[in-house]
């Protein structure tokens, strides 16, 4: 307030969140000389509401002039995440069959969305910080051996494992990481396959610096299958002999082939079919 010109109330307070167990926080109030008294509150989000849990003071002073009041609040060390294997939870979401077919003289490399879904449950003790969450092979079948695939963003040069990290995660969130798998096919006939496992290599607990890492996804296969190329007559037309009278105009509105006779012709038709897939 200011004398003489607003009245003034009865009471000031103001709020602080704490992000760790120990901070230090200071609050200026700006009063007339007087006699106050100071309360400070202790308040826990229990999951639906603020709940208050302690409560220190009134302590009297007289303001005459700039004054401090210390408030020396007991803490108790908070506790580690006792089973990071329980507390945090990690999955891949991919699809279980991809489909590749012959593009000139080669297959076509097939590229893969990997969404790896990390949480960490509401019951934990404390935030997760500095995480890193890796997409690693640990096994693979008929792909090129010279370059069987690569993992994006890269973890190494050769992007044989892809690496994201992320700064927080809290109790009660969840999120979802996205990685890039590319495919390069063999030139044979057969399906492939790779077996993908996510891992939290390493983690900081926010609150008590606990190093936190080692927690696996279960494996998940992605099977490549090749499309075999088939290759037929779709209609055909020979006057006098017999067939259809539409066909060429049919076979040139579906982009087959018309192979005239001279007189008469026939339409062949090329399509994907028999895909050959791996499974482990």
């Amino acid at each position: 307030c200011i004398a003489g010109v607003n009245s003034c109330d009865e009471s000031s307070s103001l709020n602080y969140y704490a992000s760790i167990w120990n901070e230090n926080q200071t609050f200026f109030f700006k009063l007339l000389p007087g006699n106050y008294s100071v309360t400070v509150r202790e308040l826990e989000w229990n999951g639906a509401t603020w709940e208050e849990v302690n409560e220190y003071g009134p302590r009297s002073i007289l303001i005459l002039d700039n004054a401090v009041m210390i408030f020396r609040l007991p803490y108790n060390a908070p506790l580690s995440i006792s089973d990071i294997q329980s507390a945090f939870t990690i999955s891949i979401d991919a699809p279980s069959s991809v489909f590749t077919k012959m593009e000139g003289d080669s297959y076509k490399t097939v590229t893969v969305n990997i969404g790896v879904n990390i949480g960490l449950i509401a019951a934990a003790n404390e935030s997760l910080r500095d995480l890193e969450i890796r997409l690693n092979k640990t096994g693979m079948y008929n792909l090129d051996p010279s370059n069987p695939y690569d993992i994006y963003p890269c973890g190494d040069d050769e992007c044989s494992y892809g690496v994201i990290e992320l700064e927080k995660l809290r109790p009660g969130e969840n999120k979802t990481v996205n990685f890039v798998l590319e495919l390069h096919p063999t030139n044979d006939a057969g399906g492939g396959y790779i077996i993908l496992r996510a891992s939290l290599v390493r983690a900081r607990g926010e609150m008590t610096g606990t190093s936190y890492d080692s927690v696996y996804s279960d494996d998940v296969v992605v099977s490549l299958c090749k499309l075999s190329t088939v290759i037929y007559i779709k209609c055909y037309y020979v006057p006098g002999v017999g067939g259809d009278p539409d066909c060429e105009s049919e076979c040139q509105a579906t982009g087959c082939d018309w192979i005239s006779l001279g007189v008469g012709g026939i339409c062949v038709c090329e399509t994907d079919a028999f895909p050959r897939c791996a499974i482990p």
